[in-house]
């Protein structure tokens, strides 16, 4: 049998149970899935944050690339064309402009930057093309490839000779009369009140057409008398010629120019004979009559 010693608890055994329940933690299950979410919120907002400061960096980097790199820096022109104008002039407009910018931070120097239509407005101003491309190559080249306008008339205006084309655009201005080749183009001088505008004489394409075709008709001939100058006034459809030596002749550009020459041609073989070239003017423009003076 036991005694009642046995049975009363050890110091011991009180000691250690309260150390056993102290080694117990309990948990509530929703503030630890709580505590979750946070830990997994912030870490996505950090990768998000990262991933935005990449992408702003990376199109940073490429902007800079684009603009800002020699790669694409403009180094090289390639012009090439037809006519008298010297390839040499448009290089020269074509590096100001690349050396210049817009606002500082964008070069003109850059291949995407470089502004083709104001290069084109500016030669357009200088120079009269038949025609003008202008092309990029990437990564650094600009091709520009260009005709000249034709010259058909030369056009005087007071003491100031212009060669022009057959639509009465003005091409170059002579720098003195021995430039004047009145063998090749016809002269034609400018008497209207109205003068040149913005490169361009005050004279319809129709009236330059009859021009070139008389001028043919002269040069191709050895009776009629040879001419010095063609002359543009108010009088409405006329155009007028000046002979060497000889008087003026009158001509309607709406009618039959055949007719007209061979009234001249009579008048001046079988009418006036020497005294033609004594006369002032030969009017032929209206039908089968002659005005002489």
């Amino acid at each position: 049998m036991l005694d009642s010693k046995s049975l009363k608890p050890t110091k011991n055994f009180r000691s250690q149970s309260r150390n056993y329940y102290k080694s117990k933690k309990y948990t509530n299950p929703f503030f630890q899935e709580s505590k979750k979410r946070k830990r997994h919120f912030a870490l996505g907002l950090n990768k998000a944050n990262a991933a935005t400061i990449s992408g702003i960096l990376v199109f940073c980097l490429l902007i800079w690339f684009l603009i800002y790199s020699k790669y694409f820096a403009i180094s090289a022109t390639e012009i090439k064309g037809e006519g008298r104008i010297d390839p040499a002039m448009i290089e020269k407009l074509v590096w100001e402009q690349i050396n210049s910018s817009y606002f500082v931070l964008f070069p003109q120097k850059n291949i995407f930057i470089f502004n083709k239509n104001d290069l084109k407005s500016l030669l357009e101003e200088r120079f009269a093309f038949n025609n003008l491309e202008i092309k990029k190559k990437i990564p650094n080249k600009l091709i520009i490839r260009f005709s000249e306008k034709e010259y058909a008339i030369i056009w005087q205006e007071g003491e100031s000779y212009y060669y022009g084309d057959s639509q009465g655009y003005v091409i170059t201005q002579l720098e003195n009369t021995l430039e004047v080749n009145k063998k090749d183009y016809p002269l034609i001088q400018n008497q209207k009140t109205k003068k040149l505008s913005e490169n361009s004489a005050d004279i319809e394409e129709r009236y330059i057409s009859y021009v070139l075709e008389l001028f043919k008709r002269f040069k191709a001939s050895t009776e009629i008398p040879p001419l010095d100058f063609f002359i543009i006034d108010d009088d409405v459809n006329t155009v007028k010629i000046k002979l060497v030596d000889g008087p003026k002749l009158f001509f309607n550009i709406n009618e039959d120019m055949d007719k007209q020459l061979n009234k001249v041609m009579i008048i001046k073989n079988e009418k006036l004979k020497e005294d033609f070239f004594k006369k002032e003017y030969i009017d032929v423009r209206i039908g089968d009559s002659i005005y002489i003076r």
